[in-house]
């Protein structure tokens, strides 16, 4: 199974001049931030920073005992940076520090910032560490935001050491597993949003293109992903021109197509909170993004899409990736799905899964509802804790 994490780190050498390519990587790093970098005054001109100033910032830090700077790269890109400390100059603060953590804002909603949080902090728990901490300027709201959805809370209010701005100090326990508690991760296509004329009239127009059958290629896409329906029912064409013309459509009907939220979906979502629940699509983010926009739903802190991993359902892996950057045990996760390559990777991932929107079970399910309207009591139960979901059943 491919591995969960899409990011690697690597650690820059503290006693070596940085790489002029690594350098300029950084550079476009830092200056895709000008607006953070605004507020916190760490350069002269935040709309116009410097590899040199770059690199002079950087070797200050890796001149303290005990800083990392660690690069997130992505097959090979540079999408983050994070440094580290692993003692605060005070005597009596015990806990390592995430000194600065930034992700390529031209990357924004990928992930990659749960994602580098996590890898740090997996890096403190194998230093044996229990806890640690982090200071947000006062004048960056999204900032607190991001870091409190992650589970760090507000122990005390200071002014920095470097430059005397004010900050909150947040402070997060490192127990070695996830928080216990109850999550739902929703398919979206099918489970919340009802988009099969659309999906039908995109592979139509699709297959005209090509001359070829759109029933037999709205049924194989059904069943696999798009570079595999390809590869099945047009097999002498080039797979990244089959692609190119699929996103098309699918963005223009995104943009002018009709959607529907199934009844229950926008009740069902509103009670669950932001950080509780995810969407794991096979779709890219975008579209979910513009469809739910379309149909009045709320949109999660997380969503793994197609983008996220390289193996999609029946894999686990979409499902545990969201887990993971729930802070979820796959085994307090509940899984809603409609199709049977959902309910796969669900049931393989080690979830509940329940089934919707379907006029009988499909095979694995742990109950079966043939609405998602039936199954809203059932899901806010299962959120308080007062589950039935290992009887299988059907409502």
């Amino acid at each position: 199974m491919a591995s969960l994490h899409r990011v690697i780190l690597e650690a820059l050498a503290p006693d070596q001049d940085i790489p002029v390519a690594v350098l300029s990587e950084l550079t476009s790093l830092y200056a895709s931030h000008h607006e953070f970098f605004s507020l916190s005054g760490d350069f002269p001109d935040a709309y116009d920073i410097r590899p040199e100033q770059v690199a002079a910032a950087l070797t200050g830090e890796l001149a303290h005992p005990g800083v990392e700077v660690l690069l997130a790269r992505r097959a090979g890109r540079l999408v983050g940076v994070a440094i580290t400390l692993a003692h605060h100059p005070d005597p009596t603060d015990p806990d390592p520090w995430i000194g600065l953590l930034i992700v390529d804002a031209r990357e924004r909603r990928q992930g990659y910032g749960r994602e580098l949080v996590a890898l740090v902090e997996a890096r403190f728990r194998r230093a044996g560490r229990d806890a640690a901490r982090l200071a947000v300027l006062d004048n960056n709201p999204q900032g607190l935001a991001f870091w409190t959805t992650l589970g760090y809370e507000t122990i005390d209010h200071r002014k920095d050491l470097q430059l005397g701005r004010p900050c909150a100090v947040l402070r997060k326990e490192l127990n070695g597993t996830p928080e216990a508690g109850k999550f739902v991760l929703f398919d979206v296509d099918g489970t919340l949003i009802d988009a099969v004329a659309n999906q039908r009239r995109v592979w139509g127009t699709w297959a005209g293109r090509y001359a070829l059958d759109p029933d037999e290629v709205y049924r194989v896409a059904l069943r696999t992903r798009p570079m595999e329906t390809f590869a099945q029912v047009a097999p002498d064409r080039d797979p990244q021109a089959c692609l190119a013309a699929l996103h098309e459509l699918e963005d223009d009907d995104v943009r002018s197509g009709t959607y529907t939220a199934f009844d229950g979906a926008a009740e069902l979502l509103a009670a669950l909170p932001r950080t509780a629940w995810a969407l794991v699509t096979s779709n890219y983010e975008h579209r979910v993004r513009g469809r739910f926009a379309r149909t009045g739903l709320p949109v999660p802190d997380v969503v793994v899409d197609a983008a996220c991993v390289d193996e999609g359902k029946p894999s686990p892996v979409p499902y545990l990736l969201a887990a993971e950057r729930l802070g979820a045990r796959p085994r307090d996760c509940l899984v809603i799905e409609d199709a049977a390559s959902g309910v796969r990777s669900g049931l393989r991932a080690g979830m509940t899964v329940w089934g919707v929107n379907a006029p009988v079970a499909v095979e694995g399910v742990h109950r079966h509802f043939r609405t998602l309207r039936e199954a809203v009591p059932d899901i806010v139960d299962f959120m308080s804790g007062s589950r039935s979901g290992g009887r299988v059943r059907s409502s």
